[in-house]
């Protein structure tokens, strides 16, 4: 079997909140994800979907899924994810 890779909670988290910005299905975001990383050319790797699925029951989560307008700037940084614009 292969090596068992344990993300934090704050990982979970930011994946999640991505898939809820982008209103995207749990295997469309990890592809996503890793495109991105694999873009900026760090050596990381998304949580498999059903993972994310399993783990979203055990973090906490507040975002509003409709916007009601477009998503004017998007900052991932460090600390996490930061949704600015009128629907944020």
């Amino acid at each position: 079997m292969g090596d068992f890779v344990s993300f934090s909670d704050l990982a979970i988290t930011m994946a999640l909140l991505v898939k809820c910005v982008f209103l995207m299905s749990l295997r469309g975001l990890r592809g996503c994800i890793n495109s991105a990383f694999k873009f900026i050319q760090l050596p990381l790797l998304c949580p498999y979907y059903s993972r994310m699925s399993r783990r979203a029951h055990t973090v906490n989560i507040a975002c509003k899924t409709k916007t009601k307008g477009t998503i004017q700037h998007l900052i991932i940084n460090f600390t996490g994810l930061q949704v600015y614009g009128e629907g944020a």
